[in-house]
C-alpha cells in the first residue's frame, strides 16, 4: 500500500504520523509547505525537517510558507498573515489534489481546513481519503469560548475580531473536509467526542493521544521541593487557554504563601490582564524550548486550564520533565492525568475549583514532587515510539474495515 500525507501543519505530531508509516512500511510521499534548507544549519528551521522520515518521501511546495514567513517577519498586521496562511491552506490542499490525481496512491492524509481539495479528488479516484484533525469540533468549541466572550467582552482586540469574522467559511470548509473524508484520526478522546457530538461515525475515527518526549531519568528528578513554590504556564496566554481564568484564581489567593506564578508564552490578552512589574505573577514571553524545559525542572506545578483544547502538548512536556501537571477536562492531554498520581483535573471555566487546587498545590510541596516522579514515569509508559506503533496498528485496521488489500512495502518516490 502506498500512503500520501500532505500536512499544512509542519510540527512533531504531524512528523510522528509519517514517521509511524514510514516504519510500517507503507508511506509513499509526506508533502509538507516547506522542509527547510538543508544546507543551512538554522535552528529555526531545523524543526520543519521531518526527522524519522527518510529523505527521498519528504517534499515541499514552499512559496506561500516563505511568503507568510516573511510577512511575520516584516511585522505585517495579523489579519494580513491569517488571510497569507489562509491562501496556503488552499494552494498547498490543490497542489495535493494534483499530486493524488498523477500518482493514484492507496491512501491519502491530509489534516484540517488544508486537505478538501485532496480529499475531493482522492473519493473521486478511489483513493482512500483520510483526515487528521487535531482541534476541538467548532460547535464544542463555540459553546465553551462564547460565555467566557460574554463574561470579558475585552478578551478579543480589534484585529481577533476581524480574523474571527473568517471563522464562518473555514468551519463550513472543515465540516465539508469531515464529510468528505472515509476515515479520520482525532489526537484525543475529547477531540473525537467533539466530533461524534457534531455527528460524525465513531466507527470511522482512529483516537491516538499524543506522546511524550524523552524523560528524565529518575536519578535526575529533584528529591525536594523548590525553596519558593512556582507555578508554571506555558503557552500562548490567550482566552483559549484559559490564561484569564489562571489570572484571575491566582489573585484570589492573596498570595498569603509566597508562591509565583510564571506565564511563558505570547501575550494575547488585553492589556489590563497584564501582571504589575515586581509582582508574584512573572510574564517571561516567548523564549527557546530549552528555557522552557529548564523552568519545568525547576518549578513546582504545571497549570494548562484550557477552555477549549484539542490536546496540549505541554502536559506531555511538563510529565517528562518530572513536573506534575492541573488541567481542565477541556485539555485533550486530560486523559493521560491520573486524579492525585500525576496531577489533577479541574473543571473549565471555573476560576473558583482552580484556585481551590491551585492552594492545595502551594499547601504541599513534598506530595506535589511525589507526584512529579510519577509524572515522568508517566511519560515513560506513553512515548512517542509507543504513539507511532499504536497509530500504524490502528491505521492498518482501519484499512481493511474500509476493505483495502493488505499493506504490502512502499518504494514509490517522494511527491516533488
Amino acid at each position: 500500500m502506498n500512503v500520501f500525507v500532505g500536512t499544512t501543519a509542519n510540527n512533531t505530531h504531524l512528523h510522528q504520523v509519517g514517521q509511524a508509516l514510514d516504519e510500517a512500511g507503507v508511506l509513499s510521499a509526506f508533502m509538507v509547505p516547506f522542509a527547510g534548507l538543508p544546507s543551512l544549519n538554522l535552528p529555526a528551521l531545523a524543526s520543519r525537517r521531518p526527522a524519522g522520515i527518510q529523505p527521498s518521501k519528504v517534499g515541499d511546495c514552499p512559496s506561500w510558507e516563505i511568503f507568510r514567513l516573511a510577512a511575520s517577519k516584516m511585522r505585517m498586521p495579523s489579519p494580513w498573515i491569517d488571510l497569507i496562511w489562509e491562501r496556503q491552506e488552499h494552494a498547498f490542499a490543490r497542489k495535493c489534489a494534483r499530486l493524488v490525481a498523477r500518482d493514484r496512491p492507496d491512501a491519502f492524509i491530509g489534516v484540517e481546513h488544508g486537505a478538501l481539495e485532496a480529499l475531493s479528488a482522492s473519493r473521486k479516484l478511489g483513493v482512500a481519503a483520510g483526515l487528521i484533525f487535531t482541534s476541538l469540533h467548532h460547535r464544542f468549541q463555540e459553546r465553551w469560548l462564547q460565555p467566557e466572550l460574554a463574561r470579558f467582552p475585552g478578551l478579543q482586540g480589534a484585529d481577533a475580531r476581524r480574523i474571527g469574522l473568517r471563522d464562518g467559511r473555514r468551519d463550513a470548509r472543515r465540516d465539508a473536509e469531515l464529510r468528505t473524508a472515509d476515515f479520520l484520526h482525532a489526537n484525543s478522546e475529547l477531540t473525537a467526542r467533539s466530533l461524534v457530538e457534531a455527528g460524525f461515525a465513531a466507527d470511522r475515527i482512529i483516537t491516538v493521544p499524543l506522546g511524550a518526549p524523552p524523560a528524565v531519568p529518575e536519578a535526575d528528578l529533584p528529591r525536594e521541593a523548590p525553596a519558593r513554590p512556582v507555578v508554571l504556564f506555558v503557552g500562548n496566554v490567550a482566552v483559549h487557554k484559559g490564561a484569564h481564568n489562571l489570572i484571575e484564581a491566582w489573585k484570589s489567593l492573596g498570595n498569603k504563601r509566597g508562591g509565583r506564578l510564571d506565564l511563558y508564552g505570547r501575550w494575547a490578552l488585553p492589556q489590563s490582564f497584564r501582571p504589575a512589574v515586581d509582582g508574584d505573577i512573572v510574564e517571561r514571553g516567548r523564549v527557546p524550548p530549552a528555557a522552557v524545559r529548564a523552568a519545568m525542572r525547576e518549578a513546582s506545578v504545571l497549570v494548562l486550564p484550557s477552555i477549549c483544547d484539542g490536546f496540549g502538548m505541554v502536559v506531555n512536556e511538563a510529565m517528562a520533565q518530572g513536573l506534575p501537571v492541573i488541567c481542565s477536562s477541556n485539555a485533550g492531554a486530560s486523559q493521560l492525568v491520573v486524579e492525585g498520581v500525576n496531577g489533577f483535573v479541574v473543571p473549565p471555566a471555573d476560576p473558583g475549583s482552580l484556585a481551590e487546587r491551585l492552594a492545595w498545590c502551594l499547601d504541599h510541596p513534598a506530595e506535589l514532587r511525589s507526584m512529579g516522579v510519577r509524572a515522568a514515569e508517566s511519560a515513560r509508559n506513553w512515548t512517542w515510539g509507543a504513539f507511532r506503533a499504536r497509530f500504524a496498528a490502528d491505521f492498518l485496521a482501519m484499512m481493511e474495515r474500509l476493505g483495502r488489500p493488505i499493506p504490502q512495502a512502499s518504494s514509490t518516490p517522494a511527491a516533488q
